[in-house]
């Protein structure tokens, strides 16, 4: 195994088949290696073989990484089959609502973290648009990756990769989300 094996065979798993891998299964696996080739076992061994199985354990490490997140392990498997996200080409989807919404969504976070300048507290209003925008990136997400799921589960690639680059909008989103919730939560407003 080297830096550029498949993340699939660390684990001997085959991706058209392991596609949609229980977490739980994935991680008894890592498990199981971690433990065959942990650096421990190997304490009376030469310095070189020490690195090895340090390095084939980093290996372990990064390919459960991937693997372990649904939309990771999505991204991963597309990319061996040619559908790869080249973040210097800002790629985006070719569904021009699926855009305007993005753009609108964009739009209520930004009037969100204003919330966290304004010296008024929180009042029902500003709530319920901060339940409504949370509500609806989510069901959009939760959506998003149950079309994605059915998309790679009928082998059609091709919208799947449309579907993945979506689903990266929506996960920027959310985690911009979080990270406002901080400022939210201190203004006293209830973020789910």
């Amino acid at each position: 195994m080297d830096k550029k094996a498949n993340l699939f065979a660390v684990f001997n798993l085959n991706p058209r088949e392991s596609i949609f891998i229980e977490k739980a299964e994935l991680s008894q696996m890592m498990k199981q290696l971690q433990f065959k080739l942990h650096p421990d076992r190997f304490s009376k061994l030469s310095q070189h073989e020490k690195d090895l199985s340090s390095n084939l354990s980093a290996i372990i490490n990064h390919s459960y990484k991937v693997l372990s997140d649904d939309i990771e392990r999505w991204q991963y498997f597309l990319s061996l089959h040619g559908f790869q996200i080249d973040e210097s080409r800002n790629m985006q989807p070719k569904d021009m609502e699926f855009l305007d919404e993005m753009l609108e969504l964009n739009e209520s976070l930004d009037a969100l973290k204003g919330l966290t300048k304004s010296p008024k507290s929180a009042n029902p209003t500003d709530q319920k648009e901060i339940d409504d925008t949370y509500r609806r990136v989510d069901l959009m997400y939760n959506e998003i990756k149950e079309n994605l799921r059915r998309a790679l589960k009928s082998d059609d690639l091709k919208l799947a990769f449309d579907l993945l680059l979506r689903i990266k909008y929506l996960q920027r989103l959310k985690i911009d989300f979080k990270e406002l919730s901080t400022d939210l939560k201190a203004k006293g407003f209830k973020v789910m």
